[in-house]
């Protein structure tokens, strides 16, 4: 042997000595503040905890006992009505999402281990563990005074725990822990129950609820007294709640809104949720609402149509401003739809807009007139008949600039544009938050717009409008009057062989008196 071989076997013979572990000496730290207590009535659980104090850098330790200490809080009664314990932690997923399907919880009291959050949806015939431990404080069972601590159900007597509910069948088989001795007992005790309160439900299944008290036999002084006195000496607990009203509820149909329109033009449907449910809103099988008429799921839509024809408009003409020697007139002239809603003149097309004033009463007049014939302004209010789609008798003699008819445009509906509709409902935008979009669009007011198609018109025959205000500093003087033929009588509107005589002032003046 090897002077290598002989100091590795030395190596290996020393490894055990020098990797052995000494034993420590752990202990518990102290412990710190209760927490909160878990409850606000009823009987609550505040816990704390404490640290070992070990050497170890494996993460265990050897102390011996629990790091948990708890401690009952909170031990008055709750008010009367208040809702029970389990059954608001079971509430705490209604209207989740549990398969697909909306539910109301209430607590299951018949899982193997009582101190699990069990809970059945109301109407259906399963249970789900929704957690594995209920909230501490909770009650172990219906009408009894054992708690859930930490998971595990606990007993309380005189409100010290006595320790772990190894049987659910049992009424207290529990082994007492680190418990002082209670004086023995001398007196008897008995229940005493109240009266069934009102059913929590007028069908398909409720609850009533009543007192249960423990009543100290004391002849000198009879009282209350902790149900732990009652549950020592073994007696039977009277029931302190029962289910009612049984009988199933009478089913109907609900119905939720129509949902939009499936189109943003034309035809199309609308649909809604149609379900069969109880009393309490529940949704049950449909064949408990089959002798109801069930009410549509589905009805018609209609939306503006999706294309739609812009073309130019025109209204009758008005009375001329002569009767003879030429004049004009004038008529209003506008982009609209088939629904009369306006459009801007670029959606029909400048170059196809018909005439808005034309020539008349050209034949030359055979006298001087008197006095001069001017427009009734009332006439072209009472004559117009509003606007009507434009057919050209022969566009290319009145508009010798173009052979271009007057077509009507398609055009799509304004939703389905890229930036949606104007807030006139029929305009398209062109671009986000109205842009395009006219801010005071004259033809929409009352008199329309003068020939410029920006201004808006103040009267009757683009009252108001340049043109106008030119028009009349313009008008050709009449012919020269004879001084002594001038009618002294207020002068009123319309053409003169309208007029007659004045039957007051007689044929002696010759004066002629407007028509009415």
């Amino acid at each position: 042997m090897n002077i290598l071989q002989v100091l590795g076997l030395l190596q290996l013979l020393a490894v055990p000595v020098f990797t052995l572990t000494r034993p420590t000496h752990d202990n518990w730290g102290e412990f710190g503040a209760y927490a909160p207590c878990s409850r606000t009535c009823g009987t609550g659980v505040a816990m704390r905890t404490r640290n070992c104090i070990t050497s170890r850098t494996d993460g265990g330790h050897n102390c011996i006992g629990s790091s948990k200490s708890f401690r009952t809080c909170n031990t008055q009664e709750c008010p009367v009505g208040s809702r029970d314990f389990r059954e608001e932690q079971c509430s705490q997923f209604d209207r989740t999402d549990f398969q697909s399907k909306s539910r109301t919880w209430v607590p299951f009291y018949g899982a193997s281990n009582p101190c699990e959050l069990s809970c059945v949806p109301r109407g259906e015939n399963f249970f789900y563990r929704h957690r594995p431990a209920v909230v501490d404080g909770t009650p172990c069972y219906v009408g009894r005074t054992d708690i859930c601590v930490d998971g595990i159900c606990r007993i309380l007597v005189h409100g010290d725990f006595m320790g772990l509910d190894e049987d659910a069948n049992s009424v207290h088989s529990a082994a007492v822990v680190a418990v002082a001795p209670h004086p023995r007992e001398t007196l008897a005790y008995i229940y005493k129950t109240g009266v069934y309160g009102q059913c929590s439900a007028s069908c398909d299944g409720g609850m009533q609820y009543r007192s249960l008290e423990c009543w100290a036999q004391d002849p000198a002084n009879p009282r209350v007294v902790e149900e732990s006195h009652c549950i020592t000496q073994r007696l039977q607990r009277p029931h302190s709640q029962q289910a009612c009203n049984m009988n199933p509820c009478a089913a109907e149909y609900s119905v939720s809104s129509f949902s939009v329109c499936s189109v943003t033009c034309g035809e199309g449907q609308q649909t809604r949720e149609v379900n069969c449910v109880g009393s309490r809103g529940e949704r049950v099988a449909d064949h408990a609402c089959s002798g109801l008429a069930r009410p549509p799921s589905v009805q018609a839509c209609r939306r503006p149509a999706c294309y739609t024809h812009i073309t130019w408009h025109v209204t009758d003409y008005g009375l001329c401003t002569r009767h003879c020697s030429g004049g004009v007139r004038e008529r209003r002239v506008g982009c609209f739809d088939t629904d009369l809603n306006p459009y801007p003149e670029a959606q029909c097309g400048t170059a196809t807009k018909p005439l808005s004033v034309e020539t008349c009463n050209s034949q030359p007049c055979p006298r001087a007139q008197m006095v001069p014939s001017l427009q009734d302004p009332r006439a072209h209010e009472s004559t117009m008949r509003g606007f009507v789609p434009h057919v050209p008798e022969d566009p290319s003699a009145s508009r010798p600039q173009t052979n271009i008819a007057y077509p009507a445009v398609i055009v799509p509906y304004c939703a389905q544009s890229l930036y949606g509709c104007c807030p006139d409902g029929h305009t398209s935008a062109t671009g986000p938050r109205n842009v395009g979009c006219s801010q005071d669009d004259c033809v929409r007011t009352r008199y329309g717009c003068c020939l410029d198609g920006v201004t808006p018109a103040h009267g009757f025959g683009r009252a108001g409008c340049p043109e106008y205000l030119t028009a009349v500093q313009h008008t050709p003087p009449s012919a020269p009057q004879p001084s002594g033929n001038v009618c002294s009588m207020p002068r009123d509107e319309g053409p003169c062989d309208t007029w007659k005589r004045d039957p007051v002032r007689g044929a002696q003046s010759g004066a002629l008196r407007a028509r009415a």
